[in-house]
């Protein structure tokens, strides 16, 4: 193909060219002393040929034969211009070679320089400690950086247990926690050292505290669980992971302090997983969708009715007859103070875990009545959440 388009540029500047604005490109080698006819027949040819390619193979197809046959005939051009240049035209063209030349001098090395020597070593995320809940032998890790904060590897990092309880700490950082203590260890790469603090919390058993149940764009709530050690109490100081299965249903909010909450997205049914250490739980979290009525639940769906009720007031539902079993929990508000009372006519039901929160079986309609006895602060509101899941069967 080359050889057609020089064949061609021969033949055009045989016969004259054509008028036509001249491009950048094509004022610039003219400026420096290259022949018009050759340029404009050269750079002519080409997009032609180009517009040509591109209706046989696409833009992109072209676009990349363009640019290889551009930088085919750049030397050509350029000598052909230094060869008929004027002494001005020549000292332009050498500056422009020498900048391009400096430009790549300071530029490649920048992309192939790797990170320099090791400057810093960091550990955890507690001010120079390191939070270890498990129970099995776990592998310490340091973050290595050079002078100009770049990561680097950390393999070659030697620990030694410096003082505090007799945790096996390996050269290599494999740490073995088999009480509950905090141990000062030291890491060291060639002429660094670094001291942190290793605060063993083995966790023997983590225990999801029932469901958790929302409302679709309503406030979030904290993640019910509790970690246990191997005397059966509670561990305080974690380090771990959750994760929610469908993230359409519900989402984790992180506060600043970086403390994890749940919020409810979409009506749903989705898992929340909870990793401590060597240990994990999963909860089931249940976001309900806002209603008015319980007219026309269908099977699987949960809705939530929010109620204010002041004193001696009473609010009435319609629960419809199902086959499937109904769960029932009047939840409380914002203040969890004040919560209004449940009571259910027609339908036979069972406590679940209080008096608040019933299975239930309506043959027949039922009514759900949600009242607010006369007693106590009669100025203030009472406040709640009637939550209705009507289950699938079995």
């Amino acid at each position: 193909m080359r050889e057609s388009l020089r064949s061609r540029v021969q033949t055009r500047t045989r016969h004259g060219v054509e008028s036509r604005p001249a491009s950048k490109a094509e004022r610039l080698l003219r400026y420096l002393g290259a022949d018009p006819a050759i340029v404009d027949a050269m750079l002519g040819d080409l997009a032609e040929e180009r517009v040509s390619r591109t209706e046989l193979h696409g833009e992109r197809g072209a676009r990349c034969w363009y640019f290889r046959e551009v930088l085919c005939s750049t030397p050509h051009l350029l000598a052909h211009a230094v060869h008929r240049a004027s002494w001005r035209g020549r000292t332009l063209l050498v500056m422009g070679l020498a900048g391009v030349a400096l430009a790549v001098t300071f530029a490649v090395p920048k992309l192939f320089d790797g990170p320099g020597a090791p400057a810093q070593l960091l550990v955890g995320d507690l001010g120079g400690a390191l939070v270890v809940n498990n129970e099995r032998p776990v592998q310490l890790t340091m973050r290595v950086l050079d002078a100009s904060g770049r990561s680097m590897s950390d393999s070659g990092v030697a620990f030694l247990r410096v003082s505090g309880p007799p945790f096996r700490v390996s050269a290599k950082g494999i740490a073995t926690c088999t009480q509950s203590g905090d141990a000062v260890v030291r890491a060291s790469l060639g002429a660094l050292t670094t001291p942190f603090l290793l605060r063993c919390r083995p966790v023997r058993d983590v225990r999801g505290l029932g469901m958790l149940n929302l409302v679709a764009g309503g406030p979030a709530a904290d993640v019910p669980f509790v970690a246990l050690d191997g005397t059966g109490q509670p561990v305080t100081l974690l380090r771990g992971d959750l994760t929610i299965k469908d993230s359409s249903v519900a989402t984790l909010d992180v506060t600043a302090d970086g403390h994890s909450r749940v919020r409810g997205h979409a009506a749903g049914i989705t898992t929340l997983r909870v990793h401590i250490g060597d240990r994990e739980a999963f909860i089931g979290v249940h976001v309900y969708e806002h209603a008015s009525s319980l007219d026309g639940i269908r099977p699987d769906q949960e809705l939530a009715i929010p109620v204010t009720l002041a004193a001696g007031e009473v609010r009435q539902w319609r629960l419809p007859a199902a086959r499937e079993e109904y769960f029932i929990v009047m939840r409380p508000g914002e203040d969890g103070q004040r919560v209004p009372r449940l009571a259910i006519v027609g339908a036979n039901c069972s406590p679940v875990l209080d008096a608040q929160s019933f299975f239930c079986i309506a043959q027949h309609e039922a009514s759900l009545f949600v009242f607010r006895s006369r007693g106590g602060d009669q100025t203030r509101t009472a406040q709640g959440m009637l939550t209705v899941w009507r289950m699938p069967q079995p």
